[in-house]
C-alpha cells in the first residue's frame, strides 16, 4: 500500500485539474476506487515502528472520513480451483486465518500475541526441518523432475532469504544431474575517489559474501530442471 501522502498529492492534483464547483471536494468530486487489505499490505516504513506505519496509512489521512468501505462477503478462492472434496477443510482454514487477521485468536495483545496452530496444519519434524517440509510438500520429488504440473500447485514460503537459499541448496542436492556452477565477478567501481582503504575494506571476498534481495548470490548452481 502506498504512503498516505501519495493519495493526498493525487487528491490535490485532481482538484487543480478540474477547477470546477467540485474543486473543494475530495479528488475534485470524482469517484475513486481503492482496493486492498490493511492486514496484508500496510505501507513499508524503513526502521519505523507500528505507530509510524499506521500514521503513513490511508486510514490516518484526512481523506479517510470521506471513504465508504465495502467488504467482500464471498471468498473467491473457494469458488475457483478448489477441489470439492477439500472445500470444507479449505474453508475452515481460511476462516481460521481470517480470525487471526482480525485479532480474534490469541487473546488481548499490544501488537504481539501467541497463536496455537491446529494439529492438521503442523508438519512434525525431528532433527532435519528442511528435509521434513520438502518431503511433505514435494513427496517423491526426484520422480517428478520432468513434470512441470507437479510444481504448479505447491509452494514453500519462508520469511528470510537465508532459508530460501538453504531449501534451494537442499533440493538441488536431491537432483541427480551434476549441474554447473557460475561465479559472479565482484569489484569496486573504479572512480577517482576510490582509494586503497576502500579496496582493502571491500575486497572481493567481502563483496562475494554480500547477499541482498533481488540480487543473485555470488555462487549460482544450475541443474537440468532447476529452472522449470
Amino acid at each position: 500500500m502506498m504512503h498516505r501522502h501519495c493519495f493526498e498529492a493525487f487528491d490535490r492534483t485532481l482538484r487543480d485539474i478540474i477547477r470546477s464547483s467540485d474543486r473543494n471536494n475530495a479528488f475534485g468530486g470524482k469517484t475513486i476506487v481503492f482496493g486492498g487489505d490493511f492486514r496484508q499490505i500496510l505501507p513499508v516504513i524503513q526502521r519505523g515502528n507500528c505507530s509510524d506505519i499506521m500514521q503513513a496509512s490511508l486510514h490516518s489521512s484526512r481523506l479517510w472520513s470521506g471513504c465508504i468501505v465495502l467488504r467482500l462477503m464471498v471468498n473467491m478462492r473457494l469458488q475457483v480451483g478448489c477441489p470439492t472434496n477439500d472445500l470444507d477443510e479449505t474453508k475452515a482454514f481460511f476462516e481460521w486465518i481470517l480470525k487471526i487477521g482480525e485479532g480474534n485468536i490469541g487473546g488481548p495483545n499490544d501488537g504481539e500475541a501467541e497463536v496455537e496452530f491446529p494439529e492438521d496444519v503442523i508438519i512434525c519434524s525431528t532433527s532435519d526441518h528442511i528435509q521434513s517440509i520438502v518431503s511433505t510438500i514435494y513427496p517423491y520429488f526426484q520422480n517428478h523432475l520432468d513434470d512441470q504440473s507437479y510444481f504448479q500447485d505447491k509452494d514453500i514460503l519462508v520469511p528470510k532469504n537465508e532459508e530460501v537459499d538453504a531449501i534451494n541448496d537442499y533440493m538441488l542436492e536431491l537432483m541427480k544431474d551434476e549441474g554447473k556452477t557460475y561465479l559472479s565477478s565482484d569489484s569496486l567501481c573504479e572512480t577517482e575517489s576510490a582509494d586503497c582503504f576502500e579496496e582493502s575494506v571491500y575486497s572481493s571476498d567481502v563483496l562475494n559474501a554480500f547477499k541482498a534481495s533481488r540480487i543473485l548470490n555470488h555462487k549460482l548452481t544450475l541443474k537440468t530442471g532447476s529452472g522449470s
